[in-house]
């Protein structure tokens, strides 16, 4: 399964007279919303992402974590230390 990240743009096509909206929408918004999204797909496809139960600590049992298994994504429960699979959903 390959997932692929968001483009970063250097410029956007802009006319003229729009320069500064570009700029604004670049800076404020695309930029920002880019890196995050960027930054939780790298975490999800290289460790997982983990859920964790109020009161709970990371890595305590009855944490939920999905993680990606060559094509199919895989929902785990943390259950007496030992990551129990819950779903598994094909990618292909």
């Amino acid at each position: 399964m390959s997932v692929d990240k968001m483009p970063l743009f250097k410029t956007f096509p802009a006319e003229e007279g729009q320069l500064k909206l570009v700029k604004w929408i670049k800076d404020k918004i695309y930029a920002i919303v880019s890196y995050r999204i960027n930054w939780m797909l790298n975490r999800v496809l290289s460790e997982g992402f983990e859920f964790i139960v109020e009161g709970n600590e990371p890595g305590d049992n009855g944490n939920w974590i999905i993680t990606i298994s060559t094509d199919d994504l895989v929902v785990q429960k943390r259950v007496s230390g030992s990551l129990t699979t819950v779903w598994t959903f094909a990618g292909s």
